[in-house]
């Protein structure tokens, strides 16, 4: 008797961005919920990245802590994913953020998604029109990774010199968008902000994957408006 084994060979990533760790503070200076359910480093964003998997282009989010302390369906809780594509071949776009969460951006995104551990899947254009609500989400408890797969009959092939936009929010289901409103002071299930934004709204995104320098200083608005930058898929 012979035995043959079989593999899955998975092929290397298009792109792969590395990010600090221990910065889901926001732009730093940022106060933790004092629930002791929040477990520090559950927004922190450790690495991210992109497959062509055929007829889908996959986002892999991995983070410091994978939670689920209120049983999401998708294997997770309290991480709000909201990503930005930049399709270098198209006109026109956004340089504004989704509601709620109060950043910029340097180029005008093409497409963005959201992604909660509820069910929450949307893809919307530039132009506000929703094109799906039902991406494929999965998780990988081992890894800590949230896999987020995107139709590219919607998009089209995310390749070489696209943008990306990675950020991670602290989800609320009763909160409009789903975004946990932030407060002065950090309270058992916010976030407190501290310092005032002098231009606005002081941004609910908690860890973003910077392309160069920190998270915290892409997002610090006490520096000026924030005009977050995309990493690009080489």
């Amino acid at each position: 008797m012979h035995l043959i084994a079989s593999y899955i060979v998975t092929p290397p990533p298009l792109a792969a961005w590395r990010n600090l760790p221990f910065d889901d503070l926001g732009p730093g200076f940022y106060a933790y919920p004092t629930g002791t359910w929040f477990i520090p480093g559950m927004l922190d964003m450790t690495s991210v990245s992109l497959r062509d998997a055929g007829t889908s282009n996959v986002i892999n989010v991995t983070y410091n802590v994978l939670d689920n302390i209120y049983g999401g369906s998708a294997g997770f809780s309290t991480k709000l994913i909201e990503i930005y594509l930049v399709n270098p071949s198209a006109s026109g776009g956004s340089t504004a953020s989704l509601p709620y969460a109060n950043v910029g951006f340097a180029k005008p995104w093409t497409y963005a998604l959201t992604v909660s551990g509820f069910g929450t899947e949307e893809l919307v254009n530039a132009q506000g029109t929703v094109l799906s609500q039902n991406l494929g989400v999965s998780t990988d408890q081992l890894t800590h990774t949230v896999s987020i797969s995107i139709p590219q009959s919607l998009t089209g092939t995310i390749g070489k010199g696209w943008g990306l936009y990675v950020t991670t929010l602290l989800q609320d289901g009763y909160a409009p968008g789903q975004v946990a409103p932030l407060e002065q002071q950090a309270g058992p299930y916010n976030f407190g902000f501290v310092k005032n934004n002098p231009y606005g709204y002081s941004t609910s995104v908690m860890d973003v994957l910077s392309p160069s320098g920190t998270p915290q200083a892409a997002l610090n608005y006490l520096n000026g408006p924030i005009a977050l930058k995309p990493v690009t898929v080489p």
